[in-house]
């Protein structure tokens, strides 16, 4: 049997009543197939949403969350050597079919989606390799800052937070880090922040204006929205681009017509980025993220670890204020 989380209604009003975990039949890989057993996954933000059934009515039922995760090889390929049983492997970035994700413990994938998992690479940082790392290497790429322009970015302290100012940092591109305590400023200018903007205690806009001198910052990442997403308009310069990425305060942003002449707010999905590229591509930038852990730009380390069946208490702790390394599903 395969244990698995599993969604059997869409009912954001009621979501706890819908969401348990499930015994299901093992699944029989196909000719060509691998059957991978996860051990290790991140409870990120979206994985959230999907448990609280705000991804709509045309999901497809019983769904699986999860969006990334370590296995191992169970089953190797029917007549291949590519891989061996016990061997760590990652699906690739689009190998997971919706609502058939990594919060279960055996799925069947094609050979050619998988990838190994270099031994420098730990569990923990494998485990959560994909979205938070290639999220924030795709917004710099896709902003284009300049060596030593600047560049906002909310959420700062977050795991993508400390991962988009350690790239930001490796690239001569200074940062302006927005944060909600001023308790937490400290820790990221120990990490190399240039300037850290607590929003309990000073105004994003006129913080932005004396640290730029009026010119505004190069560009703007967003994981806040709301209302945070106008201010970060105005805090740009003309030309300029916020991306918002993720919807911690609300489902919506507010952004000014007359002070936003010039400038553009795009939502930003990683998979919506990536999906005209080649499996070729695909794997380039996997083996580029990849290297970037290895050498140590990117630090992915373990926070609190949760068995699977403990999903909920999991789900409880990843919400809980000034975290910096990502809860952890096993088993």
């Amino acid at each position: 049997m395969s244990q698995a989380v599993q969604i059997t209604e869409w009912a954001p009003a009621r979501w706890q009543d819908h969401v348990s975990l499930a015994q299901n039949a093992r699944p029989k890989p196909a000719a060509g197939e691998v059957l991978i057993r996860f051990v290790l996954r991140p409870v990120l933000p979206y994985n959230v949403i999907e448990l609280r059934g705000k991804l709509g009515p045309n999901q497809p039922l019983p769904y699986v969350p999860g969006t990334e995760g370590l296995a191992v090889v169970e089953e190797p390929a029917a007549g291949s050597s590519k891989f061996k049983q016990g061997q760590r492997v990652l699906p690739g970035p689009f190998a997971l079919k919706r609502g058939s994700g990594s919060w279960q413990q055996f799925v069947a994938l094609p050979e050619e989606d998988l990838l190994p998992v270099p031994d420098s690479v730990s569990d923990a940082a494998a485990a959560q390799l994909w979205v938070n790392p290639m999220t924030a290497v795709l917004m710099l790429d896709y902003l284009a800052v300049p060596e030593g322009e600047w560049l906002i970015q909310t959420a700062a302290g977050s795991v993508l937070g400390r991962i988009l100012l350690a790239l930001a940092k490796k690239r001569g591109i200074r940062t302006i880090n927005v944060v909600r305590r001023s308790a937490a400023k400290a820790q990221l200018q120990s990490l190399g922040a240039d300037e850290v903007i607590a929003t309990d205690a000073e105004d994003i806009e006129q913080r932005v204006h004396q640290i730029t001198g009026g010119k505004g910052a190069w560009g703007a990442v967003d994981a806040v929205a709301g209302d945070t997403t106008g201010k970060l308009v105005r805090s740009i310069r003309a030309g300029g681009t916020v991306l918002v990425y993720g919807i911690l305060s609300s489902d919506t942003f507010t952004a000014p017509v007359l002070e936003g002449f010039g400038k553009f707010v795009h939502p930003f999905a990683r998979p919506v980025h990536m999906s005209t590229w080649t499996r070729e591509q695909q794997l380039a930038f996997c083996l580029k993220v990849i290297k970037l852990v290895e050498d140590g730009t990117i630090v992915l380390s373990a926070g609190k670890t949760f068995p699977l069946e403990r999903f909920m208490e999991a789900v409880a702790a990843s919400e809980e204020v000034g975290q910096d390394a990502k809860v952890l599903l096993k088993g």
